[in-house]
């Protein structure tokens, strides 16, 4: 038996091999010969001539796999708290983290303890990414206390080394502390009104960010309370205010207790250190040691950083672009 192969159409070789078996068994029992002939009718046997057959079978083309990190949308209402909202919207799983995440940028429109009320309405377009939190990249916030919507866009401009959040208007939404004790920092993830309960400033940073003096100060603690604190260090002003800068990297050696600071002076380097989730600086202000919490924002100058000509139009055009998913809301 001779086997085709048919290169031409590789698909069809199997349904074609079937048709060859049983057309040569229809052949064998039609010309079956005698006994007596049997050896010159096997040495005479005739080849089969086996027609080209087109077999007009439909090909489904493969599935394209949806990409788990492409952008989605959720429409969160407020019913009770902020939480309970995103948790109805994309389930228990995914909702505490991404209201953790929009409350970065609510606290600077609202107190999301006090001023949020029933039947605010929160868009956000998000994405999910494996073994790291998500990320919102653009919200849209229908206050009851503001009677207005605030937006914003989490883009990345030329002159900045991470992504921030940005007002249609061209002007970051975060503030920016004058004499900061760190420059070098992804996004500012708590402040003293955001509802936590935290005592400090938290900036989200790199290891290895310089930590700078925020104030001329003399240092009076260095390493206590470790396993909670990490490496830190405890300034003390000349009226009295404490400054607490904690979960640090290294100390410069330079920095002991009794050593005094000036404003702006490289002491340290942030870290990851003590009970510290990931990698951030707390800054913490007190009026005296263990007493009034201080809010850095008051302490310190503050400004806005802005874009400038055609980067207001890129980042408006991103933020068009996100807004046009909102059409399709993830449940």
């Amino acid at each position: 038996m001779r086997v085709f192969v048919l290169k031409k159409y590789p698909r069809y070789s199997l349904v074609l091999l079937l048709a060859i078996f049983a057309c040569e068994g229809q052949t064998s029992a039609q010309n079956e010969p005698s006994a007596a002939e049997g050896t010159a009718a096997n040495s005479a046997g005739k080849a089969i001539l086996i027609q080209p057959v087109t077999l007009d079978i439909p090909v489904e083309a493969p599935q394209k796999k949806a990409d788990p990190n492409a952008p989605k949308y959720a429409d969160i209402s407020i019913t009770s708290t902020l939480e309970g909202g995103f948790v109805r919207a994309v389930g228990r799983e995914l909702g505490p983290a991404l209201a953790q995440i929009a409350k970065r940028a609510l606290v600077w429109w609202v107190n999301p303890r006090t001023d949020l009320r029933k039947n605010d309405k929160i868009e956000i377009v998000y994405s999910v990414h494996e073994a790291k939190e998500p990320t919102i990249h653009a919200i849209w916030f229908v206050s009851q206390k503001l009677k207005t919507t605030k937006t914003a866009v989490w883009y990345k401009a030329e002159k900045n080394e991470f992504h921030r959040w940005f007002q249609p208007d061209g002007s970051e939404l975060a503030l920016r502390l004058k004499n900061a004790p760190i420059r070098r920092y992804e996004q500012i993830t708590s402040l003293l009104k955001d509802g936590r309960g935290h005592k400090g400033m938290d900036f989200k940073s790199p290891v290895g960010s310089k930590i700078y003096a925020p104030f001329n100060a003399k240092v009076v603690r260095r390493n206590w309370s470790t396993r909670r604190n990490g490496l830190c260090l405890d300034l003390q002003r000349a009226d009295g205010v404490r400054i607490y800068l904690l979960h640090l990297d290294k100390i410069l050696p330079n920095i002991r207790v009794g050593t005094r600071v000036k404003t702006g002076q490289h002491i340290a380097f942030s870290g990851n250190t003590g009970r510290s989730t990931a990698p951030h600086l707390h800054y913490q202000i007190e009026k005296t040691q263990r007493g009034r919490v201080l809010d850095p924002l008051k302490m310190h100058k503050t400004s806005r950083f802005r874009l400038q000509g055609d980067e207001v139009k890129r980042m408006r055009l991103r933020l068009s672009r996100l807004k046009s998913l909102r059409s399709e809301p993830v449940r």
